[in-house]
């Protein structure tokens, strides 16, 4: 939820348009893309006067008249995700055929790495890329690289990073410790599956 006060007399005389009034794009897993999402805002104009107005609708419908003078705007995004916890149920995650670390022992795990704010993580033998997955959605800062060898997990680690929206997570194709030699030193590392090496 985002609530907005604003004057926009100055904008309207001039005939600039609202740049919140009619947006045409949304910035959108790592893109920009056409505004298509139910953005619903509540606008009240002219609060406290004969004139007061209060509006819904879908952003995208909206015109600048509507934030002519005086106004206040409240801007909920009812398809937000509402989890609370960082931590995500197995069958949340894509996962077809590949090995993943089990719910408890990414919980486990995760707390005894007792990350920092600005951890750069390795996850090495990344499978699905749960264990990525959700050290990335401890911190906006944390870098992780997930580290895997099987194609079919590359792939699954990609989708699972957008389902998730996870920008932190950088995947890395290849067999340790050789995919390692051109990353940056990491602060902390999670080493899941090895193939029995």
């Amino acid at each position: 939820m985002i609530i907005i006060f604003c004057e926009n007399d100055n904008c309207s005389r001039k005939g600039v348009r609202s740049p919140i009034a009619n947006p045409k794009y949304v910035f959108r897993d790592g893109k920009l893309v056409p505004m298509n999402i139910p953005v619903c805002p509540e606008c009240g104009k002219q609060m406290s006067y004969e004139e007061e107005k209060i509006l819904s609708g879908k952003l995208y419908e909206m015109k600048a008249e509507d934030f002519e003078g005086l106004c206040a705007v409240l801007v909920e995004n009812p398809s937000y995700c509402k989890a609370a916890g960082m931590h995500l149920k197995d069958e949340e995650f894509l996962r077809g055929k590949v090995p993943m670390t089990k719910s408890e022992v990414r919980s486990v795990s995760i707390a005894e790495l007792e990350l920092t704010e600005d951890a750069i993580v390795y996850d090495i033998g990344a499978g699905t890329g749960s264990v990525s997955i959700e050290i990335a959605r401890a911190g906006e800062q944390i870098r992780v690289y997930a580290i895997e060898k099987n194609p079919e997990g590359v792939e699954l680690i990609d989708q699972n990073r957008k389902k998730f929206r996870t920008d932190g997570v950088r995947i890395i194709e290849g067999l340790a410790p050789q995919a390692l030699e051109e990353l940056e030193t990491p602060t902390h590392a999670f080493v899941g599956g090895s193939s029995g090496t």
